[in-house]
């Protein structure tokens, strides 16, 4: 081989080298971000419920429900019982948090019944204790419960993974944007997310999710309650209601969820998917939400990320 052919194997070697190791150091680069931004971030992710809080005030045989929390080891009374939710993210330490306004949409009430209902079964059948509650004493538990759940309003709260739970108030929502703005009054020390002009957005940047896909599935055989991260990239940048459509899978449950840049600053609300496809996720802009929020005269409570004008 001579000195021209041995230089352009060598090249070709070097070439395809690159070809081979650039997209896993991307891949390697792309999980340590994500990992660095779940660790960073995890707990300023809430799960948003809505729920029916158990007063025991209201309930017909009190005694019976302590019983019940006996056989579980858990609280029941004066506990949030969630019956629908999504995910919110927290934009302010003063308490906001953002998250899709179908979240909150309350239920009407044969919906609040069923899911109601069927999350207090699969919330008490999972921990209770054979034996410790006869049938005839948790048919009455479940009448009493039912009466309650048909007089009961819904009410926002929202859980952290510290194990945390809050009633938030509902500050404001536009359906027609599927957003929402959310308050509660924290009492942790938590990092809000930074938000960032996403007017420099490309096809082919690489996002993030953080959420709770499925919790209620989920809680079913997990015990470990934290959110979860998928990573992806941006496939079209659209002029219509829903703004970013991206790879990073979400689910039921990732709806009013932060999407994200790999510098961890927010570029956009996860808001839907088409049901049955595959990568077909999107988003609501960042710059969506900033001008809502600044129409409401709230665009203060924001964190903006490094280089964004404020």
């Amino acid at each position: 081989m001579n000195r021209q052919s041995q230089r352009s194997f060598f090249a070709f070697l070097i070439g395809l080298a690159a070809l081979i190791f650039t997209p896993l150091s991307a891949f390697a680069q792309s999980q340590e971000n994500s990992e660095a931004l779940f660790t960073k971030h995890k707990d300023s992710v809430f799960l948003v419920n809505q729920s029916i809080f158990i007063d025991a005030k209201r309930i017909g045989d009190p005694d019976l429900f302590y019983k019940l929390e006996g056989a579980m080891g858990r609280r029941v009374l004066n506990q949030f019982i969630s019956i629908a939710g999504g995910t919110g993210f927290l934009i302010n330490k003063d308490g906001y948090l953002i998250t899709a306004a179908h979240v909150i949409d309350y239920l009407p009430n044969d919906k609040k019944v069923q899911y109601g209902y069927y999350s207090f079964i699969n919330y008490c059948t999972r921990y209770m204790l054979p034996g410790k509650i006869s049938n005839m004493e948790f048919r009455k538990i479940i009448a009493d419960y039912k009466r309650l759940l048909n007089t009961s309003e819904i009410v926002i709260s929202v859980e952290s993974t510290k194990g945390k739970e809050y009633r938030a108030a509902i500050v404001n929502q536009d359906d027609s944007l599927d957003l929402a703005l959310l308050k509660i009054q924290i009492d942790e020390p938590l990092i809000p997310f930074t938000v960032k002009d996403s007017s420099s957005l490309k096809v082919g940047d690489s996002v993030i999710t953080i959420g709770f896909p499925l919790q209620y599935t989920m809680n079913e055989f997990l015990e470990d309650f934290k959110p979860t991260v998928t990573n992806g990239i941006i496939s079209a940048i659209r002029n219509d209601k829903w703004d970013i459509q991206h790879t990073a899978s979400i689910n039921s449950g990732n709806s009013g969820g932060p999407l994200l840049a790999r510098d961890g600053a927010v570029i956009g609300v996860n808001v839907g998917t088409v049901r049955g496809a595959n990568d077909l996720y999107f988003a609501t802009s960042s710059n969506k939400f900033k001008d809502w929020l600044s129409s409401l005269g709230k665009k203060n409570l924001l964190t903006i990320g490094e280089g964004d004008d404020q």
